[in-house]
């Protein structure tokens, strides 16, 4: 899983934490990185993540996220009342990374580049699309 933040750490970094839990992981991340909402980028998840990573993330290779996105018919574009826009395979692979894991929003954001505002308006639209 410390794969999927490398481009956060320096070496010295990755190498401290190869023992490291998951939970600690991610506690070292939000005590050692602040999200400044308001410089952080909007850019679309990258999901060229390795197919690990995506099962680690999600429980789910990223073949079967493009799959399940297909089968249950959501709207290529997804824009949430905010308005936020999305694509389907985005707004399936954060609602999946909110599921599987009980990551805090912040780390989620600092994960995927999208501000918290935006990752939670996204989870709740793809919840009342599937409900």
């Amino acid at each position: 899983m410390l794969s999927v933040y490398k481009q956060f750490f320096s070496q010295e970094t990755i190498t401290s934490l190869e023992g490291a839990s998951d939970e600690e992981v991610f506690l070292f991340i939000i005590q050692n990185f602040k999200i400044d909402q308001k410089s952080q980028a909007k850019h679309p998840v990258n999901l060229t993540l390795r197919d690990d990573d995506f099962i680690h993330l999600t429980r789910f290779t990223c073949g079967d996220i493009w799959k399940i996105t297909d089968l249950v018919k959501l709207p290529y574009k997804i824009q949430t009342p905010l308005p936020y826009s999305f694509t389907s395979h985005e707004g399936f692979f954060i609602l999946c990374c909110r599921l599987a894991w009980p990551f805090r929003v912040e780390t989620l954001s600092l994960l995927l580049g999208w501000r918290i505002s935006q990752l939670s308006e996204c989870f709740n639209w793809m919840l009342k699309f599937i409900d």
